[in-house]
């Protein structure tokens, strides 16, 4: 969207078109709060389409979607969405399969792959794991 409008106004100015602006209606408004470092740690209760979205939500410009890793913050950048499976005692944010050497994990509902993620502090991918027994938290 951004794209467009950035078109639109190029255009408008270029046939030097006066730009039309109107008031904020602030009945209709819609608000945001700051955002801390809290804000951006992973729910691993929360079901595996909203985890999904928050990853792509949280990503750049922003801080990204975050969760502890062996002690250590790390930043999930790409997650797929995975074929739920019966799990007997659903432990959130474990790992219950590898694909390809990268973690599935168990979401509230639902699993997840993580495809990317890095160390916050090194900027090195998490990648390859060195054990299965993992946790994410």
């Amino acid at each position: 969207m951004y794209q467009d409008i950035i078109f639109k106004i190029i255009k408008e100015v270029k046939n030097n078109n006066a730009l039309v602006a109107s008031p904020q209606d602030n009945s209709k408004a819609s608000y945001s709060l700051w955002l801390d470092d809290e804000d951006y740690k992973i729910d691993w209760s929360k079901d595996s389409s909203y985890i999904e979205r928050f990853v792509n939500a949280t990503g750049y410009p922003y801080k990204g979607a975050q969760t502890n890793f062996h002690g250590l913050v790390i930043t999930i950048n790409s997650v797929e969405q995975i074929n739920d499976v019966y799990i007997e005692n659903r432990d959130v944010g474990k790992t219950i399969f590898l694909i390809e050497g990268k973690p599935v994990i168990v979401c509230g509902k639902g699993l997840l792959l993580i495809q990317e993620a890095t160390y916050n502090k090194t900027k090195k991918s998490i990648f390859p794991l060195k054990s299965f027994r993992n946790r994410f938290s």
